[in-house]
């Protein structure tokens, strides 16, 4: 439910974002980027009652004649060394998550995947500007659009970083 979700709001955003005819109809795309088994600690509230939480870092593409969306983009290549930026308790938490993601693939292998040309993305809209949804994006050449509070919010993170660290701030402006 949450993937089919995902998949239409996507498509939803990207169709009103490009102005398609009506008779246009966008094909959306998961990409998953990596998927782990972590401990359940690691999760949010509701899950801690398990002793494993499966996660999953995706992506979602939405393939559109007038130039395709990408949702979300997966860990920088430089995920393990950016998370030396974040203060110690972040740093630990960063580190497990990215470690604990072995199968890790980049955003480039990803699109690849499904067959799609990286100068085909016309478009990264961010979820929110977390390590693991923003750092593909510095792979990629397509504008890379926040809602303006998640912007304010990275501008905070380069001078007093939690959880994005600073330089992925920097690579994305």
């Amino acid at each position: 439910m949450k993937k089919t979700f995902s998949v239409l709001a996507a498509s939803l955003i990207a169709t009103s974002a490009l102005a398609a005819p009506l008779n246009v109809n966008p094909q959306a795309c998961w990409l998953e980027t990596s998927a782990a088994p972590m401990p359940a600690a690691m999760g949010g509230e509701g899950i801690r009652d398990r002793k494993v939480w499966n996660s999953t870092i995706s992506a979602v593409l939405v393939r559109h004649p007038k130039g395709d969306v990408l949702i979300d983009a997966g860990f920088s290549p430089d995920a393990e060394a950016q998370m030396n930026e974040l203060p110690t308790a972040a740093r630990a938490f960063g580190l497990q998550i990215v470690s604990d993601a072995k199968n890790r693939r980049s955003i480039l292998r990803a699109l690849g995947s499904v067959g799609e040309n990286p100068a085909r993305v016309a478009r990264i809209l961010i979820t929110h500007a977390h390590y693991d949804h923003l750092g593909g994006a510095t792979q990629l050449t397509a504008p890379i659009f926040v809602a303006s509070a998640e912007a304010a919010w990275m501008t905070s993170q380069a001078a007093n970083p939690t959880i994005t660290p600073p330089s992925l701030v920097a690579a994305v402006k």
